[in-house]
C-alpha cells in the first residue's frame, strides 16, 4: 500500500511479484516502486530512484517551476552518487527570503520540504 500526506502524483509504476523458497518454505513476494512530484509552499519537487531518472521526472512538475532537463548534469551526479535517491526543488525563478520557507526535510516528516520558519 502506497500511502502519502500531501497531493502527490505517483508515475511510472514498477510491479514485482514472485514465489521462492524461504528456509524450506514456499513464500510470495510482492512489491511496487513509485516516483513521486508535489507542491510544498514555494515548491515543487520531484523524488526518484537516481539523478538520470529526474529527466523524466521534470514532466510531472509544476509547469511555471520546471527547470530545463540537463542530462549530463544528471548523468554526472549518477556517477558520483551511484545508487542514491535523488530530490530535485524547484521554484519560479525568484524566492522572497523573508516570507518563503526553506526548503528544508525534517527527519520526523519526510514529506516537510519547504516547512521552515519566517524569517522576520
Amino acid at each position: 500500500m502506497c500511502c502519502s500526506l500531501r497531493p502527490a502524483k505517483l508515475t511510472n509504476t514498477i510491479l514485482y511479484a514472485a514465489e521462492t523458497m524461504h528456509q524450506g518454505r514456499l513464500v510470495h513476494v510482492m512489491g511496487y516502486q513509485n516516483r513521486a512530484a508535489f507542491d510544498k509552499g514555494s515548491y515543487s519537487v520531484a523524488l526518484a530512484e537516481s539523478a538520470n531518472d529526474l529527466v523524466a521526472a521534470l514532466d510531472y512538475l509544476t509547469p511555471g517551476r520546471r527547470p530545463m532537463a540537463n542530462g549530463e548534469i544528471f548523468a554526472a551526479y549518477d556517477r558520483f552518487y551511484p545508487g542514491w535517491k535523488m530530490a530535485l526543488c524547484s521554484w519560479e525563478g525568484t524566492i522572497d527570503a523573508f516570507h518563503s520557507p526553506p526548503a528544508t526535510v525534517d527527519a520526523g516528516d519526510n514529506t516537510s520540504i519547504g516547512g521552515g520558519r519566517d524569517l522576520r
